[in-house]
């Protein structure tokens, strides 16, 4: 079955139990939670079937779902530099 890694953000306020019944919807499916989030906003990071992540789409607790990936930064060298 097909899936993706996505991050589940939930509205704020949303009930704990909320949030681990839908860990538990993906953990019975096949998926994989990876990272919780707690502080800044409740939520997780997991592998996802698609079958499962069509249902956080119409879930009235989710506030964001996003694809989930390594994040990087780099410099562009403009050749502007300060010799001693």
């Amino acid at each position: 079955m097909p899936q993706g890694q996505y991050i589940i953000k939930f509205k704020k306020g949303t009930p704990d139990e909320v949030v681990e019944q839908a860990v538990a919807e993906v953990e019975a499916s096949g998926g994989t939670v990876t990272h919780r989030y707690n502080l800044v906003f409740k939520g997780f990071a997991a592998t996802i079937p698609d079958n499962i992540l069509t249902t956080f789409n119409t879930n009235q607790a989710v506030d964001l779902i996003e694809a989930d990936g390594e994040v990087t930064t780099f410099a562009k060298e403009l050749g502007i530099s300060q010799k001693k």
